[in-house]
């Protein structure tokens, strides 16, 4: 009888370094698969960062450039109520003004019914006449 005797030499350490040099290669070989198809999909990463730093530097200029504009509609407001006060301190002179001004208009013409009579008919000329009750029965003030 003949025996089938087989003598293998016995390398464990060997084995399981093939071994983990095989699995390291799949995950290696895996790993490159995704980032192809990651990349064909249209996701690349440093673009993405790129637009997001420009997105970023974006933001902050508009962010800047909205303070401005609120620094400028406050001026703007607080040059409005300058204005406003301004406009109602030169409406109020120019009415005490044209008041001043009727005032001696008035007396112009009295006193020119006086010095000129010549100009108007003969007898008494009285511009204007103002009769007020003074609050007792009977009791008037004029002028």
């Amino acid at each position: 009888m003949t025996s089938k005797l087989i003598i293998k030499s016995h390398h464990p350490w060997r084995y399981r370094a093939k071994l983990g040099a095989l699995l390291l290669l799949l995950v290696f070989i895996a790993w490159g698969v995704f980032e192809y198809g990651f990349s064909r999909a249209g996701y690349d990463n440093s673009h993405l960062l790129e637009e997001r730093t420009l997105l970023s530097e974006q933001l902050a200029q508009e962010k800047k450039r909205t303070e401005d504009l609120r620094a400028q509609v406050a001026v703007l407001e607080r040059a409005a109520q300058v204005d406003k006060q301004a406009y109602g301190s030169v409406e109020t002179s120019q009415k005490q003004v044209q008041d001043e001004m009727l005032e001696l208009k008035e007396e112009v013409a009295f006193y020119r019914g006086i010095v000129a009579p010549t100009e108007t008919a003969s007898g008494l000329n009285i511009p204007s006449f103002r009769v007020t009750e003074i609050g007792e029965a009977g009791v008037y003030r004029f002028k």
